[in-house]
């Protein structure tokens, strides 16, 4: 999903049969993704989000920096991947 466009019905489609084809618990988004289209997948697979930060746009909270965000993914990464430190 393109985080700066509104993802088409076909987009969220492919994602949804992606999701159960795969057997997919996890969904890693960029922060910006339409936040409805997200919600959408959700609500159809019951599967759950985890944010990325590419830093590509500002981020939302504004203190945050680059340090604090790539912890962030870090730990996404950790928890969605069910890895242990």
């Amino acid at each position: 999903l393109d985080p700066e466009g509104e993802p088409s019905p076909a987009d969220i489609l492919e994602v949804v049969e992606q999701i159960e084809d795969k057997e997919l618990s996890i969904l890693f988004v960029e922060e910006y993704t339409s936040e409805d289209s997200v919600q959408s997948i959700v609500d159809q697979t019951g599967v759950e989000i985890k944010i990325l930060y590419t830093m590509e746009m500002a981020p939302k909270d504004t203190d945050d920096n680059y340090l604090s965000l790539m912890e962030k993914n870090f730990e996404s990464l950790q928890e969605g991947m069910s890895c242990s430190a």
